[in-house]
This record gives structure tokens, sequence and C-alpha cells, in this order.
């Protein structure tokens, strides 16, 4: 199952965009993630690899990027995220915690719909 999520976020002063795309098999999740930040009137564009578990028997769901930084005028910005949730049919209700330049901010009641495509 493929699921997709595009969210924009602002964290402090930091904005930006994250989308997310993951298939859930078995009880692996693999996927792709991309970060993109203004910082600056400059907009910064950054990759993440997201893996993690899903436990079929009760639809939990918990994966993250693999913490990655950023280097932007001579400062490192850590970013990532990392979610946890239930599996319920084609979505997952879930809490998203995002880290941007060392700022974090959870959202409850997140939910990621499967892609039907």
């Amino acid at each position: 199952m493929t699921f997709k999520m595009s969210k924009s976020k602002t964290i402090g002063d930091r904005s930006g965009t994250m989308e997310l795309e993951f298939d859930i098999n078995d009880t692996s999740i693999l996927g792709t993630a991309s970060f993109a930040m203004v910082e600056q009137g400059w907009t910064v564009k950054l990759p993440g690899t997201i893996t993690g578990v899903y436990n079929p028997k009760n639809g939990n769901v918990t994966f993250a990027t693999i913490p990655k930084t950023a280097k932007y005028a001579g400062k490192d910005y850590p970013y990532g995220i990392r979610v946890t949730g239930v599996l319920n049919g084609d979505r997952i209700v879930c809490s998203i915690t995002y880290m941007i330049a060392n700022q974090q901010h959870t959202d409850e009641g997140v939910i990621i719909t499967r892609s039907l495509e």
C-alpha cells in the first residue's frame, strides 16, 4: 500500500513544506521525504529517507526519516520527522513530530491517506 502526504508547516520562525511517499509491505515501511524550507528569503530543498515498522495485528505504524543535517551559511540545521499512528483501512491517524533547525513541534490527529494511483 502506498501513502502520500503534503503539508505546509511553520515552526518558530521557520516555514516550509514536507512531502511524504511511502509503502507499507507486510511489516516494513520504506519511502522518501522531501523538505523545502525558507531561510532568509531562500528556499532550501532537502531530501529524506523514511524507514519504519508496521504491526498488522494491531495496525500500529511507526516510522521516521533517517536523521540528516543541512549546512547553510556556515551553520548546521538538523531536520526530520517521526510518526506514530494506527493504520485503519485506507488512512493512518497519527502524530507527527517535526524537527527543523533545532525547533521541534508535534501535531496530533494528522491523517495520511492511501494513494489511489
